[in-house]
Formats: structure tokens, sequence, C-alpha cells
């Protein structure tokens, strides 16, 4: 569950794993952020980013061809 959706500075994220990769990406494709999330951190800071829609990817660490997709807005 990704959470607020839209979302102003921080975007929470439940996973249902230990410890997932995040891509955040615009929608021009470009990679805007990337890292790991795990138990004891589960948000990610998008204060950052330009106002819009982009795409949440999320994938288990052991295989990256996995993984879920989300879309989200910054404002």
């Amino acid at each position: 569950m990704v959470y607020p959706n839209p979302a102003q500075s921080i975007l929470h994220v439940n996973a249902d794993l230990d410890n997932v990769n995040f891509t955040i990406i615009s929608p021009l494709g470009q990679v805007m952020k990337q890292g790991r999330i795990n138990p004891n951190m589960d948000d990610s800071q998008v204060d950052d980013l330009v106002n819009g829609t982009y795409i949440l990817k999320l994938s288990p660490t052991e295989d990256q061809k996995l993984g879920t997709q989300l879309r989200f807005v910054k404002f």
C-alpha cells in the first residue's frame, strides 16, 4: 500500500517483504529516485520532485524482474 496519494513531501510504502528496492520514474521514463525500503524505513521523501504523476516500481531484492508498479501524484 502506498499513501498518501496524492503526496506532498513524504510517500509511505507498506511492503510485504523485508527488503524491497524502489524506483520512482517520471512520465518521460527518467529515473528520479532509487533506494531500498526495509522494515525500519518505509517512506521516501518526494518534496524535491516536480508536481505531476509518477510511477513507483517496487521489486524484491532477490529478483529485479518481479515486482509491482503503482502510480502516484506529487503536488
